[in-house]
């Protein structure tokens, strides 16, 4: 595989410009960023990450309280109403 590279062009007069401008090249079109640069972005990719999965965490337990509190209100809800319909049936 590497047979095929042509080192002679890699090491002869104005390689080095040629490497430079490829560095320069790849570095204004964000080929090529620093280490610093790339540590960050992953960390702060890591830190979304644990955000989303806490936030998923806080919406399915809200979730789960919302449906018990819908119960409790349902329950509430016919309580009432069948205290109601004893209090009309006492006042007839």
């Amino acid at each position: 595989m590497l047979d095929n590279v042509p080192w002679q062009a890699l090491t002869g007069a104005g390689a080095g410009w040629a490497l430079a401008g490829f560095a320069v090249w790849a570095i204004i079109t964000g080929r090529l960023v620093p280490r610093t640069t790339h540590e960050e972005v992953i960390h702060d990719r890591n830190e979304w990450r644990a955000e989303s999965r806490i936030k998923d965490q806080q919406l399915l337990e809200k979730d789960i309280q919302l449906r018990h509190m819908g119960e409790v209100g349902q329950t509430v809800n016919t309580i009432m109403r069948s205290l109601g319909a004893a209090v009309d049936r006492e006042a007839s």
